[in-house]
């Protein structure tokens, strides 16, 4: 008689950290709960461990594409002292559309990021973003491994946003991490939601964007554009929009992005903070429309932005 039968595969069950699946429960959050990729019966266990480790242990490690870095653990904590633009400077790729946008939320509407970052776990974070277009909201977790410079005189500081305010290595446990973990978690997210134009989850996917894309993804919220050539666009109003408490003032000159942080009466000049932390502008309104003619967007939640381009959303910026 032929042989029987193999046996069916075992159906592999699987639990999550205690503490994200109770959140996901609690919160609704099906994107992450539900995320099992490919998983079918006769997963491996290594399969399953897989899954488990990326959309619940934080150790979806986006790829860095450089020679000179490496990922380590870094100490610190989510937030220090409050939310500031001070907290979070542009790294070793070009997302300044990033980073700017972060920058100037941070310093108006610091609740924003705030409600970005939920705690989970000791090291490990659910960070929340909305789709730039469909708007509906996903969610990943990130732990505490960021690249950093592997060797030589620079070892062990941050490759890309900066995570600390007076020495920026990995071992300095008064670092920031939200800026640092919020670039790296939108790398993570771009992988299999088409957040970006290229479905992959590496830092230089980061690349050549806009301050729209940003927005939208942290608030959920449109922009309404005002060419910065428009007449209504003068120097009262400018101040106006700077000074307002809840505003972030962001434009773009010469493919880079910078946020407006105040006004100067005395020279006239308005301060456009780099997101480098360095190499900051001072410059009046009518030298500002002498090198960008693109638009402000101004958001209703008092989030305002400005591209140099006439087609922003088509325009890579770095």
């Amino acid at each position: 008689p032929p042989p029987p039968p193999p046996p069916p595969p075992p159906r592999i069950f699987f639990q999550a950290d205690d503490a994200i699946r109770d959140f996901c429960l609690s919160r609704g959050l099906g994107d992450v709960y539900k995320r099992q990729g490919n998983l079918r019966p006769g997963s491996s266990a290594s399969q399953v461990q897989t899954m488990v480790d990326k959309w619940f242990g934080g150790k979806d490690l986006p790829k860095h594409g450089k020679w000179y870095a490496t990922y380590k653990e870094v100490e610190g904590n989510l937030f220090v002292n409050g939310i500031s633009h001070h907290d979070v400077r542009q790294g070793r790729v070009g997302n300044c559309w990033q980073i700017a946008g972060l920058r100037g939320v941070a310093e108006s509407n610091p609740q924003v990021i705030n409600n970005m970052f939920l705690e989970v776990g000791e090291d490990l974070w659910v960070v929340r973003w909305y789709h730039p277009r469909y708007k509906d909201a996903h969610y990943v977790t990130v732990n505490n491994e960021l690249p950093v410079v592997k060797k030589g005189w620079r070892i062990n500081e941050s490759v890309f946003a900066t995570f600390g305010h007076d020495r920026n290595h990995n071992d300095n446990p008064n670092n920031e991490l939200w800026g640092a973990l919020a670039e790296k978690s939108y790398a993570q997210v771009s992988q299999t939601t088409g957040f970006r134009s290229t479905n992959d989850n590496s830092y230089q996917n980061l690349r050549a964007g806009n301050m729209s894309e940003l927005y939208v993804s942290i608030s959920k919220v449109n922009a309404r554009r005002i060419r910065i050539l428009h007449r209504r666009v003068d120097n009262g109003w400018l101040v106006r929009q700077v000074n307002r408490w809840d505003n972030a003032v962001s434009l773009v000159i010469k493919g880079h992005a910078y946020t407006i942080t105040h006004y100067n009466h005395s020279t006239g000049k308005f301060r456009l903070d780099n997101p480098y932390g360095r190499r900051h502008l001072d410059l009046t309104l009518h030298e500002i429309k002498a090198r960008t003619g693109g638009y402000l967007r101004i958001f209703r939640k008092g989030i305002v932005t400005a591209s140099m381009s006439n087609h922003p959303l088509q325009t890579g910026i770095a």
